[in-house]
């Protein structure tokens, strides 16, 4: 994932590290999940993207390009994922779900409800 990265000196003069992932507006597989995803970069644009010493702000715009549609697969996990207390491997079984009894709860930005 494109991110960004940053030392710098806090008001009281200690050093703090900073990081940002960039986001870009979902693609029509992700976009019933959430409106917004992450911008992903394969691993042809990754030295280009680290090299900071060479990369200016026009080229790493460039190397932001959309991932193909396919990229990606989301798969149905339990509702378990919701609860910090659950910390097991179980979390991230595949769920079968009833698609007429169990549509997701849509807010009005097409996002799911997670909790």
């Amino acid at each position: 994932m494109a991110g960004l990265w940053a030392d710098w000196s806090g008001p009281d003069g200690n050093l703090i590290d900073s990081g940002a992932l960039l986001t870009q507006p979902a693609n029509e597989a992700l976009s019933g999940i959430h409106h917004r995803m992450p911008i992903v970069l394969t691993p042809d644009r990754f030295d280009d993207w680290l090299n900071v010493s060479q990369l200016d702000a026009p080229e790493a715009h460039r190397l932001l390009k959309p991932i193909p549609e396919d990229f990606f697969e989301a798969i149905p996990v339990s509702s378990r994922v919701n609860h910090i207390r659950n910390d097991d491997s179980d979390l991230i079984n595949r769920v079968e779900t009833d698609t007429k009894s169990e549509a997701p709860q849509t807010t009005k930005d097409a996002q799911l409800d997670l909790f």
